[in-house]
């Protein structure tokens, strides 16, 4: 979105990315989950006890994470300023602070290897946002293309009871000039042998075909992606509603 829509639109007051108004959707994967991360000894609960507490922040190696830092502090009608900023440049530093003391709650993908180190080191655990209607919507307006997802209890290190964590969708991207052969080449390819592609990489288990067209989408979608979706009959009104409403977009 931030790149898509150009410098103008800003989340948390920056945006530093370079404008791409070409890029185009091909399909939508599985979503990408990040949580937020305390001591397994903590008595942080929840988004709302970090109130006050030392969080890890500014992550200028990594400016992803501080977008969604700022999500998590969203969900709570939290800012930056309801907590005392540990500053680390990058996620794997966040981590590093949580273990080594200087920190009370970072956070890193939900299930990595990082995760799993600082579980044997010290012992940790996620917490939840707040995944209510009111701690979705703040969510979503704060970060366009974040979303709560809930992630069973002891389905992977670190999560000790069923967790709400941010989930975000990873996008397979293409110019807009890019030949609709090649598009729908690698469409058809996907879509008729997206069982394989957990055998390729665990992550790849959620890359299903009912999630690759979607109307909850931050960029639009390459023309030949669209033609091929409705010629699966999987194209919907609301998708091309949201479809004519990314179009539309002028930074």
């Amino acid at each position: 979105a931030l790149a898509y829509r150009g410098p103008k639109f800003q989340i948390g007051g920056r945006n530093p990315f370079p404008h791409t108004p070409n890029a185009r959707l091909l399909l939508r994967g599985a979503p990408f989950k990040v949580g937020l991360l305390v001591r397994k000894d903590s008595p942080i609960k929840t988004v709302y006890d970090i109130k006050g507490k030392r969080m890890t922040g500014e992550y200028p190696a990594h400016l992803a994470v501080w977008y969604n830092m700022f999500g998590h502090l969203a969900s709570a009608g939290f800012t930056w300023k309801d907590v005392t900023v540990v500053p680390v440049p990058a996620v794997n530093d966040g981590v590093t602070a949580l273990v080594n003391g200087r920190a009370d709650v970072t956070e890193h993908a939900v299930g990595s290897a990082k995760i799993k180190e600082a579980d044997a080191a010290v012992g940790v655990r996620h917490v939840s946002i707040d995944c209510s209607p009111a701690g979705e919507t703040r969510l979503r307006e704060a970060v366009p293309g974040y979303y709560p997802v809930w992630v069973k209890a002891g389905s992977t290190t670190g999560v000790l009871e069923d967790t709400c964590v941010i989930g975000y969708d990873l996008y397979v991207t293409v110019g807009k000039g890019i030949p609709d052969r090649m598009v729908e080449t690698v469409l058809k390819a996907l879509w008729e042998r997206h069982d394989e592609l957990p055998k390729v990489h665990p992550l790849l288990r959620g890359w299903k075909r009912e999630h690759a067209a979607h109307a909850d989408v931050t960029i639009p979608y390459h023309p030949a992606a669209v033609r091929f979706y409705k010629a699966q009959g999987v194209w919907t009104d609301e998708m091309e509603a949201a479809q004519q409403k990314l179009l539309a977009i002028k930074p």
